[in-house]
């Protein structure tokens, strides 16, 4: 056991040695034991331990995002004006009423940005699913909460930690790592709580927003008529309650009730007929085909022949001509 000890203890030694060639920290004698936290100068409270943010960094990660950025943003503006199709469909076809139309937008790179922004929610509601409009929603819910917690956190932080005195230059100046007193990190923690505490309120109204719109959305005389919204399915039936006298017994105002049987021998046959019809259809497609090349090949042995030249369609007609004649 002591050899055992006294070989890791050399281990650790040696991995402490090489360390110390590549990092500026010292290793007692061996006489005062193992090194502690606090012998690593490494680990001192208030030394950066990843060195300085500097704005080469910034830039050199920005200006590749810039130069991939603005060639698609400028053609996605210019795009858009040109090809209808993509862009707003809603606005000309022609299987849509047209009180389901889309208006067309503005003409311009950069007008319809006040138009989009002033539409109503009712009439996003009405020209499009209540999903796409919650998606919409999901982005306007996400934007405000990034700006609010920028404005909570670069107004306090920036301060706290400009002023931390950690002797930290350029962007490190506004980080964590420029605070030396403890104290100064009760800011970022009422912070964290009011950006949290914001984020959970906004979590929770959309929450309540969401069950009472889709609850309106889907009793209005438009939606309530139609099947999808006044069927209800359910599964994991008991064997004791499979039985439709029940089901109305339990709910008095239902008017249909269907049960979901067992459809393998039918979908068997289903199969099969679609097997035999795709079959047929092969063998049409072939006959067609060697009718259409020996048609072709007439064609051209006959092409001296005026009577049994030309097309079928031709021939058709003269045959017909001469039949009434």
């Amino acid at each position: 056991m002591e050899t055992a000890a006294l070989s890791d203890a050399l281990d650790v030694q040696q991995v402490f040695g090489l360390v110390s060639q590549h990092v500026n920290f010292t290793v007692p004698d061996q006489s005062s034991g193992m090194p502690s936290v606090k012998d690593i100068g490494i680990l001192k409270e208030g030394e950066h331990r990843g060195g300085s943010s500097s704005f080469s960094t910034l830039l050199a990660t920005l200006i590749p995002l810039l130069l991939i950025s603005i060639p698609l943003v400028i053609a996605f503006l210019c795009l858009r004006q040109r090809v209808d199709r993509v862009y707003a469909p809603r606005t000309f076809l022609g299987v849509l009423h047209d009180e389901e139309k889309t208006p067309k937008p503005a003409f311009g790179m950069f007008n319809w940005f006040s138009q989009f922004r002033k539409l109503p929610d009712e009439f996003l509601l009405i020209h499009q699913s209540l999903d796409s409009y919650l998606f919409i929603r999901f982005f306007r819910v996400i934007t405000r909460i990034c700006f609010v917690g920028t404005c909570i956190t670069w107004a306090v932080l920036i301060y706290v930690n400009g002023t931390g005195g950690g002797g930290e230059s350029e962007l490190g100046r506004v980080t964590i790592s420029n605070v030396t007193d403890p104290s100064r990190y009760y800011w970022h923690a009422l912070v964290a709580w009011i950006f949290v505490g914001y984020v959970m309120y906004t979590n929770t109204r959309e929450t309540i927003y969401y069950i009472n719109l889709r609850q309106a959305y889907l009793m209005t005389p438009r939606n309530a008529s139609r099947i999808s919204t006044r069927t209800v399915l359910f599964t994991s039936v008991p064997e004791d309650y499979r039985d439709e006298r029940w089901i109305r017994g339990e709910y008095k105002d239902v008017e249909r009730v269907w049960f979901a049987t067992d459809i393998q021998e039918l979908e068997s046959l289903v199969s099969a007929r679609d097997n035999l019809a795709y079959g047929l259809e092969d063998s049409e497609i072939k006959l067609s085909t060697i009718a259409t090349k020996k048609l072709l090949r007439g064609e051209k042995h006959h092409a001296d022949d005026p009577e049994r030249s030309g097309s079928l369609a031709s021939q058709w007609d003269d045959t017909t001509r001469w039949k009434k004649s």
